[in-house]
């Protein structure tokens, strides 16, 4: 057994000072004197903070593995030509090898000095024509590519060069769901819940957004599952220095030509090997109902699985993203007349694919950033519910950002679990009033609300849109101001207390997948997954939570970070 003692240990049932592991579950969590009478290696706390592991309930572990070895544009992205300075950067230092690309990932034009437009092929053809590279936007939610990709992407038949194509550029059916109202660039070529982008001339700029970014992946040469293996490792352990023992990730159509069952193997393969290091719970992003049902079919649905890996719910992409203006909305941007956003599944589409799975009992988590999107979500669970009646079913809506007062009441009385991201705020709140207007911007972005109202939810970073540590997330929470500090308090009332913040990286998080019976606090019976801070973050300034040290992290009691 490992004994812990002298600590400031917080539990649901109270601060403790000592706790014991036998295995990989807790045994007890109480006094000293208690802990003591047990046998076993003792380990003094010296009054360090303990708590249990933290829980991201949204992120994408394979994309942000994928990330560790790609291009990072978050950090400088301070103009366009220093993103392009970047880009060179890392070609100098990782040749790219024949047949493949350079793809860079962070990037935000709403932080480039002057002109705040999105890059073109143009732009990044001052890198290379020589060879294809793409670069995504830090929301992921659009991408541009240059020259070389564009030809390739021609060669193959996937879209066509010039103007005045009688398809507008694709090889596909030109009746998709594309709505210039929502859209807003009439310019944008029609393609099922995305568009590829055209000049004033018709010509291509290289930029791609929502599904119509598969087009890009489709031509980008497909992943091994080592190489799987090997990203989500790297990921495992980047998370653990954090302080992070579980996550909730969607990855099955995160690579480009890898079918969601690699995934999976690569998953199992590495749990065998002894290389995952976070508890894992899919969110399982299927686009079509052939897919779904195929699933199904094999077996998986919510629950199925152990305590390393388990199948968590559907996943759905409502929307875009309110950075690159996809978000859908319920009325025109306040800053860009004519645009609504993007609906990126149709109702019709979306109420079918929660039906088959709700009827399988399976969990569902729709991506919604806009409030035209979260509107069209809650219709959908509505439908859904009415028809087929089921209590703890969990349903959720993953970003929850814009949002009108209605909707929060609707999340209580249908039993919708919010998975949010108290970080966005480190940005949004720069943003959100220009982009959707001073009343909207009023009921957005929601914190103690949750709490207050009685509606379950859940904190995490959307990794790689933003880095996953959590104390930063846990400090915007509570400030509801920018991690610098240097920005007035968004919806001040919105202020979550630390307990509120802390519960939603823990008990909020193993609620979210149907594990509070076996995670989420340090009690007898539960799972041996805690982290050790330098000090209490009840005892920190609000301002100094992101400050706070991750000393130790400790998973199926076994310690799997030390600081050194």
């Amino acid at each position: 057994m490992k004994i812990f003692v002298s600590g400031k240990v917080y539990t649901q049932s109270g601060m403790k000072e000592a706790f014991v592991v036998d295995g990989s579950r807790f045994v007890y969590a109480g006094s000293n004197e208690e802990a003591l009478r047990y046998e076993g290696d003792v380990t003094d706390l010296q009054g360090q903070f303990v708590c249990a592991g933290l829980n991201d309930s949204h992120m994408h572990l394979l994309h942000f593995g994928q990330a560790l070895t790609l291009a990072d544009l978050s950090s400088c992205t301070g103009s366009r030509e220093e993103m392009l300075d970047g880009l060179r950067s890392f070609a100098a230092e990782n040749p790219v090898e024949e047949g493949k690309w350079l793809i860079g990932l962070g990037f935000n034009q709403d932080y480039f000095s002057g002109e705040k437009r999105f890059p073109t092929c143009r732009d990044l053809d001052q890198v290379s024509t020589e060879y294809p590279i793409m670069i995504s936007r830090a929301c992921g939610h659009m991408c541009t590519v240059n020259s070389k990709a564009l030809e390739i992407m021609k060669a193959r038949g996937i879209i066509r060069g010039g103007n005045g194509d009688s398809n507008g550029g694709l090889s596909g059916d030109p009746n998709g769901s594309f709505d210039s109202k929502r859209n807003g660039n009439r310019n944008s070529d029609s393609v099922e819940g995305g568009s590829v982008e055209r000049d004033e001339r018709g010509e291509l700029t290289g930029i791609f957004w929502e599904n119509a970014i598969e087009l890009v992946n489709s031509c980008i040469p497909p992943y091994t599952i080592e190489d799987m293996k090997r990203m989500l490792a790297a990921a495992s352990r980047w998370v653990n220095r954090q302080g992070i023992t579980s996550v909730q990730t969607d990855d099955l159509v995160t690579l480009p030509s890898v079918d969601w069952r690699l995934v999976l193997q690569a998953y199992q393969e590495l749990k065998a090997e002894g290389r995952l290091t976070v508890r894992v719970n899919e969110q399982s992003q299927l686009t079509d109902r052939e897919a779904l049902q195929a699933f199904l079919d094999e077996g998986y649905t919510t629950n199925v699985g152990d305590e390393w890996f388990k199948i968590g719910p559907l996943k759905i992409i409502g929307d875009g993203s309110l950075g690159a203006r996809s978000a859908y909305l319920l009325e025109e941007y306040a800053d860009a007349a004519g645009q609504r956003g993007m609906v990126v599944t149709s109702l019709e589409k979306m109420v079918d694919l929660i039906t088959l799975a709700h009827t399988h009992q399976m969990q569902v988590a729709v991506h919604a950033i806009g409030d035209g999107c979260v509107e069209q979500v809650l219709e959908a669970y509505e439908t859904v519910l009415a028809e087929y009646p089921r209590e703890d079913h969990r349903h959720g809506v993953v970003h929850c950002q814009i949002m009108r007062p209605e909707h929060y009441e609707r999340f209580r009385a249908n039993g919708i679990h919010a998975y949010v991201q108290s970080v966005f705020l480190d940005y949004d709140m720069k943003i959100v009033e220009d982009r959707v207007g001073k009343s909207v911007a009023e009921s957005s972005y929601g914190g103690h609300s949750y709490f207050e109202l009685g509606i379950s939810m859940s904190n995490g970073s959307d990794a790689p849109v933003e880095r996953p540590i959590p104390l930063n997330s846990m400090q915007c929470a509570v400030t509801r101001r920018d991690l610098a500090c240097k920005l007035a308090p968004y919806r001040p009332q919105e202020a979550m207390t630390v307990k509120e913040a802390l519960d939603s990286y823990t008990v909020g998080g193993a609620y979210a997948s149907f594990e509070e019976h076996v995670k989420g606090d340090i009690r007898e019976g539960m799972l041996a997954d805690f982290v050790v801070l330098d000090r209490s973050p009840f005892e920190a300034e609000a301002e100094e939570l992101a400050g706070l040290k991750v000393i130790q992290t400790w998973v199926d009691g076994r310690c799997v970070y030390c600081a050194e």
